[in-house]
């Protein structure tokens, strides 16, 4: 094999793949960010609480929560298009097979979308959740379509509020992944990743792909950039706890929403120490 051989192996092991790895890290490193803060400011490492992990997928977070509780959970439907093996229980939101109270945390992450009764699913994370328990809850706003065809819906921040009336919640905060800064970002490079993935179909070489310098430099390096800034802006502004304010300083445009809900404390039965959950 000559020299120019050898490079054109090389070059289809870095740019050929079946599937390049996410180039839109925006939302998630967000997302990251905001549960790291919840987490901290709400629990210990090395508690002894429950957390339940609702549509968990490949369970991305699990690295990021387990030290925070002795006891995790995790479930997803059967027809999710992720790798759901590592999954506790195969389950929907909708009817989850837990007793009331049983847990601390619940944790959804940019599955609420996917749900076509989404008041109901509040209304179980609700009943699952202990008095004083947590929802830490993500939603998109504006996201293409996507795990079609069960892509049901867009949140705005008075949905989210009136849903987590209804499901019994209280509101108490509600961060927006970027403004509208992020969504020009996200819909420029929307167009530019298009492009990229229309020359890779007619040259079959997968040049949509991280190690490809003009892809990196045009689609990863601003998102970067860009949650660098968010990241010093959130330090200098503490996030919108609800009140009369609650949405005064949100952008008309952004990417979603990350919202923490919490169930109110009242003298119920389920408060009672029980190490079950079923």
């Amino acid at each position: 094999m000559n020299w120019f051989s050898r490079l054109g192996v090389k070059f289809r092991e870095i740019f050929l793949c079946q599937r390049p790895a996410s180039l839109f890290l925006l939302g998630g490193k967000i997302i990251l960010h905001e549960l790291i803060r919840f987490l901290n400011e709400n629990f210990e490492k090395g508690g002894d609480g429950r957390l339940l992990d609702a549509g968990a997928g490949t369970r991305p977070y699990l690295s990021v929560y387990r030290d925070y509780f002795s006891t995790t959970y995790s479930f997803d439907v059967p027809y999710s298009p992720h790798d759901v093996t590592s999954v506790d229980v195969i389950a929907s939101s909708l009817h989850l097979p837990f007793r009331d109270g049983a847990f601390d945390c619940v944790l959804c992450t940019e599955v609420l979308e996917h749900i076509p009764d989404p008041l109901q699913a509040l209304t179980e994370y609700q009943r699952v959740l202990k008095a004083g328990g947590k929802l830490f809850l993500t939603t998109p706003f504006f996201n293409p379509l996507h795990e079609i065809p069960h892509d049901y819906y867009r949140y705005t921040p008075f949905a989210l509020r009136y849903m987590a009336e209804k499901a019994g919640f209280r509101m108490e905060s509600i961060v927006q992944k970027g403004g509208i800064i992020a969504f020009f970002l996200l819909f420029m490079q929307y167009l530019w990743v298009r492009f990229w993935q229309a020359l890779s179909r007619y040259w079959h070489i997968q040049f949509l792909h991280p190690y490809n310098p003009a892809v990196y430099f045009t689609i990863i390096l601003p998102q970067l950039v860009y949650f660098s800034k968010w990241k010093r802006r959130m330090r200098r502004n503490a996030p919108n706890s609800v009140g009369a304010d609650i949405f005064d300083n949100l952008s008309a445009v952004t990417l979603g929403y990350v919202t923490i809900f919490s169930k109110p404390i009242r003298a119920r039965s389920d408060q009672q120490a029980d190490k079950s959950i079923l």
